[in-house]
């Protein structure tokens, strides 16, 4: 889920503090410097790219920060192909919530049905802020949305004056989503094609702010089933090209070129036949990349 940058964002007073820190002077003085070096790895750490928050019994932040240097570098090579190192001149904040409560005061009343929500502010071309906030009280299951997010982040490197569609976005996003995410939106797509609800492609190409409420269900599923179906006819690189080209000569000339497809009417019959045989050979439970 990718939010707008105008939002309170509320960090309660104190909660970057490691465990084992106190005002007082008896906690302090009885714990080694390397004992506290490892309880502030466990609450706050940064990388390379990442300054990562936890909480008392959530995720290790150093293992979280490790984790997103993994999760970037391995999105940037595989989805992006661009795998060289990269420079950030303000590093990606995480933040891991450890109830939902928390969550929502931090990204607004619009997260309730998420565990996932990325901010990206730009000026002039440049990218100012990245975060992602995550909602980690199911610790096994914390990390599930970062690759989401993140993909998120990385296409504003990609995109840093104009961004690119909503359904292009999400679509890309989603595709990195856990199995089990993306069974439902496979539902979700299914039902639509058996109620002919489906977004004509016509807006939905054009459209650059997310669709009312009662369509976003459709718009998520057909965004992450034509993403896949682009994606499997060549590469994620030739998918985020093929992006960035539309913004360039149109989406119609962009079709031809990279995939050689004569406008939206050839593709939406093309991809309604994978849509098609997707659900009946897998019963909507998920799409593949």
């Amino acid at each position: 889920m990718w939010r707008s940058p105008f939002l309170l964002i509320a960090i309660v007073a104190g909660s970057l503090l490691p465990a084992g820190f106190s005002f007082g002077p008896s906690s302090c003085a009885a714990a080694t410097p390397a004992e506290l070096d490892e309880k502030a790895g466990e609450l706050l750490a940064e990388s390379e790219h990442f300054v990562v928050t936890s909480y008392r019994g959530g995720p290790h932040a150093r293992d979280t920060a490790s984790r997103c240097e993994a999760i970037c570098a391995g999105l940037r090579r595989d989805s992006l192909g661009h795998p060289e190192p990269i420079v950030w001149q303000s590093k990606c904040r995480v933040i891991l919530h450890s109830t939902r409560i928390g969550y929502r005061r931090a990204t607004g009343q619009g997260s309730g049905q998420t565990v996932g929500s990325s901010v990206i502010t730009f000026r002039d071309g440049r990218v100012m802020q990245r975060r992602i906030d995550l909602l980690a009280e199911n610790v096994d299951q914390a990390l599930s949305a970062l690759p989401h997010e993140m993909t998120h982040v990385l296409l504003a490197d990609v995109f840093p004056t104009s961004p690119p569609p909503k359904w292009a976005e999400e679509g890309l996003a989603l595709l990195s989503d856990p199995v089990d995410k993306r069974a439902r939106h496979a539902r979700d797509l299914r039902h639509a094609l058996q109620t002919n609800t489906m977004l004509p492609l016509a807006s939905f190409f054009l459209d650059t702010e997310y669709p009312p409420t009662g369509d976003r269900g459709v718009f998520y599923a057909q965004s992450m089933s034509l993403a896949g179906y682009l994606v499997e006819l060549d590469s994620p690189q030739r998918f985020v090209e093929f992006v960035e080209l539309s913004q360039d000569v149109g989406h119609i000339a962009a079709l031809q070129r990279v995939y050689d497809i004569r406008g939206l009417e050839e593709l939406e019959s093309q991809w309604l036949r994978y849509a098609a045989a997707k659900s009946a050979t897998r019963g909507g439970a998920a799409i593949s990349r």
